[in-house]
């Protein structure tokens, strides 16, 4: 499971989401050009996603919803909610990680 962490500028954790098979969703893009946030997404990393690079992550989240079922977009939609979050607030962060 890939967990999604929302933090603001002193790094404490605002929320925290993530689903089981969520890995199949966001490493579906790895090593792909189109997809500059997705594709750093990684089993063995963290990936953060500044504030002012969330605007990429959501237009590519945006993306892939055609091709998910309504579980996995409901789950693609609140990490959009938290996208969102980060992008109106200076200094905030969306991390993507395998460890928690």
């Amino acid at each position: 499971m890939i967990t999604i962490i929302l933090e603001n500028d002193k790094n404490e954790v605002l929320a925290k989401i993530g689903e089981p098979d969520n890995r199949s969703i966001l490493l579906r893009h790895t090593d792909d050009d189109a997809y500059k946030i997705l594709s750093e997404i990684s089993e063995c990393d963290y990936e953060i996603v500044l504030s002012e690079d969330v605007s990429q992550l959501i237009t590519e989240l945006e993306s892939i919803k055609p091709e998910l079922t309504e579980k996995q977009t409901f789950h693609v939609n609140e990490i959009i909610k938290l996208a969102k979050i980060a992008q109106n607030k200076n200094g905030y962060a969306l991390t993507f990680t395998p460890f928690e």
